[in-house]
């Protein structure tokens, strides 16, 4: 304990040798629900039933198409699989892209890092009960 305030002046090299930051890990897609006249054009586009269900599935729609809609979407060629699907389908609210931060701690420098280990463990292994001195022959040599 009394070699404490010794130590205590390393502390601010400590903390300037490490580096906290967040790093971008993920980001979850924006989602962009479906409407009925997106839909229209995407089938008078030449867009296939699967690949609009596909985008039903993952970005649902804005509202529930009325009966004037899904005559629309009938006559513009959809099959009657995606008619249920999007009768079916869960409204969704709109959602911005979003990132995911993770935090990491680094140390800025591996020496420096080492040096200061060095310091810490040669303090800390004097009062140690097997240690004999740096010349001692029962320490292990790296």
């Amino acid at each position: 304990m009394e070699s404490m305030p010794r130590l205590l002046f390393l502390a601010p090299f400590l903390l300037a040798g490490c580096v906290i930051y967040d790093q971008p890990a993920e980001v979850i897609p924006a989602r962009v629900p479906l409407t009925a006249e997106e839909m229209i054009a995407m089938r008078h586009g030449g867009t296939s039933d699967e690949t609009i269900l596909l985008e039903l599935a993952e970005h649902g729609i804005a509202r529930k198409l009325t009966a004037d809609d899904l005559v629309q979407l009938k006559e513009s060629g959809a099959g009657d699989a995606l008619l249920q699907a999007v009768v079916s389908a869960e409204v969704r609210q709109p959602r911005e892209a979003q990132v995911v931060y993770h935090r990491r701690y680094e140390f800025y420098d591996p020496g420096f890092s080492f040096a200061i280990g060095s310091v810490f463990g040669l303090n800390l292994g004097r009062r140690h009960p097997g240690y004999h001195g740096w010349r001692s022959r029962s320490r292990i040599c790296w």
